[in-house]
């Protein structure tokens, strides 16, 4: 799913390009881009197009809210890009004071390396105690 500046670039290019004019046809290249469209699509064709806008909500910011809602001191993830995508989020947080400063991402390697604990190195072998001095 494109984010923010992408969907911006997107609007930018297509205004000029179908603000005023009449849609002739509507064609969804995937349907797994839309859940669910009403009225259908076809209602659109032959219609004119008044204005383009961005609606939706960035999804990092969702899932952020969504974690912020447990009070987390960490949150990870596996996946690199996602850890981009909730570090902007928390940092955008942070900053607006929606989350707290101590509030990390991290990967959950991280997380599994902090659980796991190193054994002790072997102890030295002990010198023998000297014996009491006779008397």
């Amino acid at each position: 799913m494109p984010e923010l500046p992408d969907i911006l670039a997107y609007l930018t290019a297509l205004e000029p390009r179908v603000v005023g004019r009449k849609l002739e046809s509507v064609r969804l290249g995937s349907p797994f881009l839309l859940r669910s469209v009403a009225p259908p699509l076809s209602a659109a064709e032959g219609r004119r197009v008044v204005g383009l806008e961005r609606i939706g909500k960035r999804i990092n910011t969702e899932r952020i809210d969504e974690a912020l809602g447990t009070d987390p001191d960490t949150i990870s993830t596996g996946c690199p890009y996602c850890m981009v995508m909730l570090g902007d989020a928390v940092s955008a947080k942070k900053s607006s004071g929606e989350a707290k400063e101590t509030l990390e991402v991290i990967d959950v390697a991280q997380v599994l390396a902090r659980s796991v604990r190193r054994p002790e190195a072997p102890a030295a072998a002990a010198a023998p105690e000297p014996e009491p001095a006779a008397d």
